[in-house]
């Protein structure tokens, strides 16, 4: 996942257990590595089933 988008995975590790925050930046790379749109992650509403 740190490789798909570009960040170093001692980084990733640290934003995975709360120990960094992620610039929006890095939030994007994280999200364009999911495949996902950016937004998408800063939803806040449940996942319709």
């Amino acid at each position: 996942m740190a490789d798909k988008a570009g960040i170093h995975v001692t980084y990733l590790s640290g934003v995975e257990r709360g120990l960094r925050n992620p610039s929006i930046r890095n939030v994007r790379r994280l999200a364009q590595a999911l495949g996902l749109p950016t937004r998408y992650l800063f939803s806040f509403d449940e996942p319709s089933s």
